[in-house]
């Protein structure tokens, strides 16, 4: 500073003194702030603040196919393909020729492995057993997930005859199981059982006139319908709940009713039902009508899902006995749910076909149509007493 009086220049030590004090306390703290914010910044970007958080993955669920998808399936519908196309390169390919030697009972065979695959192929495509098969193309294939991925096990297939074979076959469908074994790294088939095969459309009879149309469900009439691609004309009537047959005592009505409630009765011993429908068969065609109007009220009259098991059980239980009094087959398998075969349309149609049967064999004698009692394994024989029951 410059004295005013004497114009000499001096520094006040009191004002020095505290300046000076009070710069040298404030820095250390201006320092130290500075010094903590960049730890701490630090510290943030060490622990990975600036990373996105790990999300764990889960595994999906291994799912099993045991549909046409299915490796085992595909090989088994391509033999039935082969034996319907008669393709015997891709037969062989197909075949284990020693397991259908003894399958169809070849015996000793001498000769080359040639001479055997010949004698095998020859049988598979001339046997009576592989009629319907050579007749059919495969309509679905399934496997059991247990056998889905093993080196053996079955196969079923739903085949559908073909248009140009179905003048030889009573129904145009068919099911088979099919059993492979797998053999360098392809499953190849060892044999085959039928589930279903139609027997063989009967020679058309000489028939009387026939008469007036049936009093509650009217004359049947010619529908064309559509199996898996393949059009087929079958007789449908009118869906109607249905009385007794006019002339059925009242005693025999009690009776059917009585025997088809324990043939639907699902909380009943299997055995009690196997008899109700014996006994339905020896009543014969006076229960042929109860037994319709009950699967009317299962097809029609029930509301339950498609899926319901219960109703499903029933409605086989009612067409099983149905088969077995008519020798007739106009039905599906229920216990196949998700396919054609199982849905509405497709059963409302089986029904209104055993209704046309009805409409259209009602009256006559011979009204167990196309079954021959020699043949039919469900005819009593007058020689075996023992067999009557």
């Amino acid at each position: 500073m410059t004295c005013q009086s004497c114009g000499r220049a001096f520094v006040p030590s009191s004002v020095s003194t505290r300046s000076a004090r009070k710069q040298n306390n404030a820095q250390p703290f201006i320092l130290g702030g500075a010094l903590l914010a960049f730890m701490i910044i630090g510290l943030v970007l060490i622990s990975g603040g600036g990373k996105e958080p790990v999300q764990q993955t889960q595994e999906p669920v291994r799912t099993v196919e045991t549909g046409m998808k299915n490796s085992r399936v595909r090989d088994v519908a391509e033999w039935a393909e082969a034996l319907a196309s008669g393709n015997r390169f891709k037969l062989s390919s197909t075949t284990d020729v020693g397991a259908f030697v003894g399958f169809f009972e070849i015996g000793l065979v001498d000769g080359t492995a040639s001479d055997r695959e010949r004698l095998v192929l020859d049988r598979l495509l001339e046997d009576p057993k592989t009629a319907v098969l050579r007749d059919s193309y495969v309509g679905f294939g399934k496997i059991d997930k247990d056998a889905a991925e093993a080196d053996r096990g079955t196969v079923r297939l739903d085949l559908s005859i073909k248009e140009d074979a179905q003048k030889r076959w009573s129904q145009p469908t068919a099911t088979y199981d099919v059993s492979f074994a797998v053999q360098g790294g392809r499953a190849k088939v060892t044999g085959f059982s039928a589930i279903y095969e139609p027997p063989p459309r009967a020679e058309p009879k000489a028939r009387g006139p026939r008469p007036a149309k049936h009093e509650v469900i009217g004359d049947a009439a010619s529908v064309e319908r559509d199996y898996g691609g393949v059009k087929t004309t079958v007789r449908e009537a009118e869906l109607k709940p249905l009385p007794h047959m006019d002339g059925t005592s009242p005693d025999v009505q009690q009776k059917i009713d009585a025997l088809i409630a324990t043939l639907v009765d699902l909380e009943g011993s299997g055995g009690a039902a196997n008899t109700a429908s014996r006994r339905l068969k020896d009543i014969g065609k006076p229960a042929v009508p109860r037994l319709l109007n009950k699967l009317y009220e299962l097809v029609v009259g029930n509301t339950a899902s498609l899926q319901d098991q219960h109703t499903v059980l029933q409605i086989r239980r009612v067409t099983m006995g149905l088969e077995d009094v008519t020798g007739q087959r106009f039905g599906f398998d229920p216990s196949v749910l998700g396919s054609q075969t199982s849905s509405q349309e497709y059963r409302l149609s089986s029904l209104r076909q055993w209704y046309g049967y009805w409409a259209d064999n009602h009256w006559r004698e011979d009204w167990r149509l196309g079954v021959d009692d020699a043949d039919d394994p469900f005819a009593e024989k007058t020689e075996e007493p023992s067999k009557r029951r």
